[in-house]
């Protein structure tokens, strides 16, 4: 990615129909870089395959939904600059609102993971190609300590008034 991240020389392309799963772990096999969980939503299994190009972060804590940190969702990010690249005050963006942040942007922000680090009960958010066998993914991203993601996504679900139809509603953004 170049500094000014809009240039991106790609390594490899990967395409097809891409998953968002999100799910509480219920098991790390750090021999056989596995991850077992419980799908949101269905509670059904899942195997987690981790790649060695698999990109592992962590969300960081957010103390109340109320108080987001620099780089949060809606909050300022370093040098003043808010969430998509906007500068300035809030409203600022076309037709008056706010753009939704950018979170490709906030993911490569966040911490690196190792597997190591994740346990069991931790809610994740996977992202990955359908695989050929049901019931397991091999993880383009995994997002530990996603929670808090994951009430928002719902939240914003209930206030479109729909409901919730898996991770499509808010979590597409970590598609590809």
């Amino acid at each position: 990615k170049s500094e000014d991240g809009l240039r991106v020389a790609a390594d490899e392309v990967v395409f097809g129909t891409f998953l968002t799963k999100a799910g509480k772990v219920t098991e790390v096999n750090l021999e056989a870089r596995q991850i077992r969980i419980l799908e949101a939503g269905t509670n059904k299994p899942l195997l987690v395959k981790i790649a060695a190009d698999s990109q592992l972060k962590k969300m960081p804590n957010f103390p109340a939904m109320g108080a987001m940190p620099a780089g949060a969702p809606g909050g300022a990010m370093a040098g003043g600059a808010r969430p998509g690249g906007m500068q300035g005050a809030p409203g600022a963006g076309m037709g008056g609102g706010m753009r939704p942040p950018d979170m490709s942007q906030m993911l490569d922000r966040m911490p690196a993971l190792k597997l190591d680090e994740l346990k069991a009960g931790e809610t994740i958010v996977i992202s990955s190609t359908k695989g050929q066998t049901a019931g397991e993914v091999t993880a383009i991203m995994l997002l530990a300590n996603a929670e808090m993601l994951l009430r928002m996504a719902s939240m914003q679900n209930a206030s479109r008034g729909g409901q919730a139809q898996g991770m499509q509603g808010g979590m597409g953004m970590m598609g590809g």
